[in-house]
């Protein structure tokens, strides 16, 4: 069952109220009647109702006239003074007289009865446009980060859709829709992390690892791609995010992996599967969605106290300690590196890797820094762990404009 959308009815014709009341169901309405603005006003104030239909000539109490354009004028006058406490309230007029004392002003939009179609397809409107409005006021800190030069744009509607599915209180049971937008909201935060040098390239480029993005933030060791095949070992040395944001962050990744695909690793899908599974056991109720999007609130401001706080990408990049690792998992020692400077890359169309003199550059690095035919490159290289003298696998290169 659809929910109605409350709106009030201020009228003192009581026979085109009634019709209004049912007719307006129809249109996904819920209307409460009023005959006067004086009995309207303190229940459109508490903020009862998403949206309010004034007829222009009406009663401003039960003392005062009926058809009187002084209704319109002091229900104006009303509203207009509620928008200083943010308390806004859209609102259509809907009027039998068509001339001037009732005609709209820049900011309102005025009906004739009898076209009732049009005014009920212009209230969706100006309720979605309201609720979406008073959800950036009221949040105005979080939506700050959703924009640039923080996430990027495309990650503001698809916080949005989320916001407003937990604050009308919706249990369709459509939770499980907005996980995976969620999921991208967190990806977009994570690339804005690594642009402001507070994640290494290789966590993030040419594919994001968010499991292993979050271990970093949170000030762990991380190995790479796996503690199973682990080629690089990562740290930051100093804090990053505080312990309680960091638990957040895992939270929200644990619950919307239930809709995401798999990261890289073996371990990556294992760890999806386990929270697909515990979120299953669980059940989706109507709080779980609203927990991950204000722990997710939460972690967006984190991010732009932060930033604020170490706004020098290269002086954050500096904190990254990294270790390139052997086949056997040990550090690589500085004899077992060797160094080349304006090297010819070598590759073929058909194939994904490419190589530097006698160094194999693998398909993660060749996405990453868009390697071609011809370019020329610096790069770091170990011994490559297969056969035949004088084999070297590059860890790291820098390509020349």
């Amino acid at each position: 069952m659809i929910d109605l959308i409350p709106i009030a009815l201020v009228d003192d014709d009581e026979a085109y109220a009634k019709a209004q009341v049912a007719m307006a169901v129809t249109h996904g309405f819920e209307i409460t009647w009023f005959k006067t603005w004086s009995q309207a006003k303190e229940p459109i104030r508490e903020k009862r109702f998403k949206a309010v239909i004034l007829d222009a000539r009406g009663q401003v109490d039960e003392h005062s006239p009926t058809e009187d354009i002084d209704h319109l004028h002091e229900a104006r006058k009303d509203l207009d003074q509620w928008k200083g406490a943010n308390i806004h309230i859209p609102y259509v007029i809907n009027t039998g007289f068509d001339e001037g004392a009732t005609k709209n002003r820049r900011d309102e939009r005025r009906y004739l009865k009898g076209n009732e179609k049009e005014l009920y397809s212009e209230l969706k409107g100006l309720v979605d446009r309201s609720n979406e409005q008073a959800l950036r006021d009221r949040y105005a800190d979080v939506f700050a980060v959703l924009q640039a030069p923080y996430l990027d744009a495309i990650a503001d509607p698809l916080f949005m859709d989320a916001l407003r599915f937990v604050d009308r209180g919706d249990r369709s049971g459509s939770d499980r829709l907005f996980m995976n937008p969620l999921r991208q909201v967190v990806e977009h935060f994570f690339y804005a992390v690594r642009r402001h040098g507070l994640l290494p390239d290789v966590l993030v480029k040419p594919r994001i690892n968010q499991r292993l993005s979050a271990l970093y933030l949170r000030g762990e060791l991380v190995l790479h791609p796996s503690r199973t095949s682990a080629t690089v070992a990562l740290k930051c040395d100093r804090p990053l995010m505080p312990r309680i944001v960091a638990d957040a962050l895992d939270n929200i990744l644990r619950v919307t992996s239930e809709s995401s695909h798999a990261d890289e690793t073996a371990e990556d899908s294992n760890y999806t599967l386990d929270n697909r599974e515990a979120l299953q056991e669980h059940g989706v109720t109507p709080y779980l969605l609203s927990t991950i999007v204000f722990q997710l609130m939460d972690v967006l401001v984190w991010y732009k106290r932060f930033a604020a706080a170490n706004p020098d990408p290269e002086v954050n990049k500096g904190w990254l300690h990294r270790e390139d690792l052997g086949p056997d998992g040990e550090p690589l020692q500085a004899h077992d590196i060797k160094e080349l400077n304006r090297v010819v890359v070598t590759k073929r169309e058909d194939q994904s890797f490419a190589f530097a003199g006698n160094c194999f550059i693998g398909k993660e690095l060749i996405m990453m820094h868009d390697v071609c035919d011809g370019d020329l490159v610096d790069i770091k290289a170990k011994p490559a762990p297969m056969k035949g003298p004088d084999k070297w696998t590059v860890i790291s290169l820098m390509k020349h404009t």
